[in-house]
């Protein structure tokens, strides 16, 4: 006869390690100038968002025990340099420093002189398995600012002028000319200021705080009008229009 058959079955997922496609770097590099460093990576548990737990005891018989959770977090670490020991423990590739920026994959580095160094980066997720990535990196001379007007001097300024001549001199007359002549028209009343200064002669008032623009509160009332006499209605000067009377 058969005997009794017992079979488990079992979901096996294989971890796969963190992939780094580059490291994003600015063009130019200076020494003792921070910079900010993006690795660009992916991770396939990550992006399917699974969840990992660890048996820590396989012996007691249980096979669905949950004692840990495998984080999904990366762990990511930097070295600046793989052709230089800093900790001078005889290994150049391992002085490995951690990003504390709110973004896992930015860091920001600092290089303290120029030349060349190889940039190395480690990325490892939760199970323990790790991809690397190096690029070369330049790092330029510290860059001088370009000088302002404010830094030469006068004895610099009278050299200049010889060393131009009279055309240059000629040609910044021309510049001020038209500086001061720019300045002249935008000086000239336009429309609206011009009907404002009327309205305040015409209405005596001495100020005007509503951007020159008269207000109820800015003149005093006209006079009332007073009652003409015969003669004065009649004389042309007066302005005296006779009303029109409507026969019944």
């Amino acid at each position: 006869g058969t005997g009794d058959v017992t079979r488990a079955e079992f979901n096996i997922h294989i971890d796969s390690p963190p992939e780094i496609s580059g490291i994003d770097l600015p063009d130019e590099i200076y020494e003792d100038f921070k910079i900010a460093v993006i690795v660009n990576v992916s991770d396939a548990e990550s992006l399917a968002d699974l969840v990992f737990y660890r048996d820590n005891d396989v012996m007691d018989g249980s096979n669905s025990d949950r004692s840990r959770t495998i984080s999904n977090d990366l762990v990511i670490k930097w070295e600046k340099d793989a052709l230089i020991d800093q900790d001078g423990d005889g290994i150049p590739d391992n002085d490995w420093i951690t990003s504390n920026e709110t973004l896992a994959t930015l860091v920001t580095l600092i290089w303290d002189d120029p030349g060349e160094a190889i940039l190395l980066v480690r990325v490892c997720d939760g199970m323990g398995l790790c991809d690397e990535y190096e690029t070369d990196v330049t790092i330029l001379p510290e860059q001088d600012a370009d000088p302002s007007l404010s830094d030469f001097s006068w004895d610099e300024w009278k050299s200049w002028m010889s060393d131009a001549g009279s055309d240059a001199l000629g040609f910044i007359a021309l510049i001020l000319a038209a500086l001061i002549l720019g300045w002249l028209v935008m000086r000239q009343p336009n429309e609206t200021e011009e009907e404002a200064k009327q309205n305040a002669e015409t209405y005596e008032v001495e100020h005007a705080d509503d951007g020159g623009m008269l207000g109820m509160d800015h003149h005093l009332p006209p006079p009332a009008p007073k009652i003409l006499s015969k003669q004065e209605r009649r004389s042309d000067d007066s302005g005296y229009i006779r009303p029109l009377r409507r026969r019944e």
